[in-house]
């Protein structure tokens, strides 16, 4: 194989002056224009995928007569934030571009989700309330979802790679026992803050506390106060959504039972976004009791509860289909950007 510099001179060879060297100065031009093609080809791609995504979103939000079509436009539009999050959390060398392109990307899709999503909201206080929590739900969301997918590239060492020059970028940080200190004093300190805000919820709601909770006794699993739902949703989300990304990443790498994985995982994301749900004083928990009496006793059905059981089900099948087909959408549209997901020196994704 020949030298990058191989020009046909020998070693003692003088170099050549005069026309030969202007006949050289047009190779260098394509090479600068093809560069330049190349970085912008990226920028091209993330707009036209923000427009679709956004003409997506408005056209489901408008024939949407129901609130649950309505979380479809949402989950639609709010696409771009999910990818962001990873992006940050597994890429292994960050430029100012890269950050530039996510700020503008989070801001302009924040813009335009609270624009679609929130028409016919016309009272002015009202609106400045829901959009200020939209933006700490965004914002949860984002700094949970990409501490949580870098604590999992210091486990599993997964990274987002150039496909043109991953051996130049840094190789990914292993957990380390000073990580490991960091990730504990992280879980510590929000242990202490649910704390401090379910005493300060509990002492704000105790006067109907004490008289009992409108839909009868709290479950266990309930922890936060239904008002605390748009905040609160980010930051699980956030911290679910790394995991939910790495499992999509292996199943997508196991081959014949790719397929099969993936409806398995809409099972198991249908699971997590009811259990996600169902975190909340006074929500209605879909394992409804059915009325099984004791032997020798009639079997006290409920059909209007498994009605509702079916149907909540039924929800969420469809919105962890969605998450699922949204999520392998983003994984190939980075593969198409000239980026994979996975372990250095593994081939990418088929």
């Amino acid at each position: 194989m020949l030298p990058p510099n191989f020009s046909g001179l020998g070693p003692v060879d003088p170099p050549v002056d005069g026309p030969a060297t202007r006949m050289d100065q047009p190779d260098r031009n394509p090479s600068t224009s093809s560069s330049e093609n190349l970085s912008a080809r990226p920028i091209l791609t993330i707009l036209a995928t923000l427009l679709a995504i956004w003409g997506c979103g408005w056209l489901i939000r408008s024939l949407a007569r129901s609130d649950e079509v309505a979380r479809l436009a949402s989950m639609v539009l709010f696409a771009p934030v999910p990818a962001t999050a990873i992006w940050l959390g597994w890429r292994t060398r960050w430029r100012i571009a890269d950050w530039l392109v996510a700020a503008f990307s989070l801001l302009i899709g924040f813009l335009v989700w609270n624009g679609i999503m929130l028409q016919g909201l016309g009272n002015p206080s009202q609106l400045r309330e829901v959009i200020s929590l939209n933006a700490l739900h965004w914002v949860l969301f984002v700094l949970a979802g990409a501490t949580t997918a870098r604590w999992i590239q210091w486990v599993s060492r997964i990274g987002v790679w150039s496909m043109a020059g991953s051996d130049e970028e840094p190789e990914t940080k292993a957990l380390s026992v000073i990580r490991l200190m960091g990730i504990t004093a992280a879980v510590a300190a929000l242990a202490v803050s649910y704390r401090v805000i379910l005493n300060a919820s509990i002492e704000e709601a105790k006067p109907w506390v004490e008289m009992g909770f409108p839909n009868g006794p709290t479950p266990w699993y309930s922890w936060f106060p239904l008002r605390s739902k748009i905040w609160v949703s980010g930051a699980v989300g956030g911290l679910l959504i790394g995991v939910h990304w790495f499992a999509i990443v292996g199943i997508l790498r196991s081959g014949s039972y790719r397929m099969a994985g993936l409806v398995l995982w809409i099972v198991v994301a249908a699971g997590l976004r009811w259990c996600a749900n169902q975190i909340y004083w006074g929500e209605t928990p879909i394992l409804i009791d059915l009325g099984f009496q004791p032997l020798g006793g009639t079997p006290a059905y409920r059909p209007t509860q498994i009605a509702l059981q079916m149907q909540i089900a039924f929800q969420m099948l469809i919105e962890g289909a969605v998450q699922t087909l949204i999520t392998c959408a983003s994984i190939y549209w980075m593969r198409c950007c000239g980026y994979r997901i996975g372990r250095r020196g593994r081939a990418p994704l088929p």
